[in-house]
């Protein structure tokens, strides 16, 4: 079957075309990433039902089990859905009843669900060139995040409850991940004053200059990179004698009024000032120089 029709029961379709024919799954990619986009940008939590399911169906859970939202399985609905909770569930009802495994002990566990169904899926999946027995290998290892549905005990377990308890697995999920970044932090600021560092140098960006005091090198701990200055002000960059009402203003000039799409757009302007010998270099009022003190251009 190298074909599929449009479900009627949907309102709104996103075809989408990865150069391929008759192949399923060139969307699996795109959907994952626009699903975590979406769900960072309204800042909510993301949970994939599963109902059914055709062969690609195994790929799209493990790409949102790794993009770190929960999956929601109808038993009972058959298709890809019903194989995966066949052999989740036994495991899920072992981790609830106060047993314990390790990954090894885990992927073990999973290891002789599938041996003891392996003509059962192998009946639904002839295709072997799919990797089912390997996807349900690599599903099954964010089991933490895998819930299962059964009709059967939705007295006990409704279906609101099954999709409430995935959301709360996503918000542990994310806070765990935030805790991990923070020791990673936290760790990184420790380790970084011991590690060994060559301190670079400032340099003089110009000529010495008589009247000055002799200029020597600086280590740059003993240089502020960040200075206030109270009395700047962005209408300085207007000022007559950078942008003079007639006449074309120098081109590192701002203009008098400054667009949205100006600065979004504007960068670095650069050019090589002429400097009279003995004189400094000549910097026009409220204009802002950036010298290069490395290089010292």
């Amino acid at each position: 079957q190298t074909e599929a029709a449009l479900d009627p029961q949907h309102t709104h379709f996103v075809l989408v075309d990865d150069g391929h024919v008759g192949r399923f799954g060139g969307e699996i990619a795109l959907r994952a990433a626009t699903e975590q986009r979406v769900c960072e940008e309204l800042a909510v939590p993301g949970v994939q039902l599963v109902i059914q399911g055709g062969p690609g169906t195994f790929r799209t859970m493990l790409s949102a089990l790794q993009n770190g939202f929960p999956v929601v399985l109808v038993q009972e609905s058959g298709g890809a859905a019903q194989t995966v909770a066949a052999v989740a569930a036994p495991l899920i009802e072992h981790l609830t009843t106060g047993h314990s495994l390790d990954l090894s002990g885990r992927r073990r566990f999973v290891e002789d669900q599938l041996h003891q169904k392996r003509e059962w899926i192998k009946s639904l999946w002839p295709d072997d060139k799919l990797g089912v027995f390997e996807l349900l290998l690599q599903i099954l290892s964010f089991i933490e995040m895998v819930h299962v549905f059964s009709f059967s005990k939705s007295e006990e377990r409704p279906f609101d409850i099954a999709v409430l308890e995935a959301i709360i697995s996503y918000c542990e999920s994310q806070k765990h991940a935030f805790l991990y970044e923070e020791q990673l932090a936290h760790r990184r600021s420790a380790l970084f004053p011991m590690l060994p560092r060559v301190h670079p140098l400032h340099y003089k960006a110009r000529e010495q200059l008589l009247r000055y005091p002799p200029r020597g090198d600086v280590p740059d701990e003993h240089v502020s990179w960040e200075v206030h200055v109270p009395t700047y002000q962005p209408s300085d960059f207007t000022h007559t004698d950078v942008a003079p009402e007639s006449g074309e203003p120098p081109a590192w000039a701002d203009p008098a009024t400054v667009t949205k799409q100006l600065l979004n757009n504007r960068f670095t302007y650069s050019q090589t000032l002429p400097a009279e010998p003995h004189k400094p270099v000549a910097t026009p009022l409220g204009a802002a120089i950036a010298i290069d003190a490395r290089s010292g251009r």
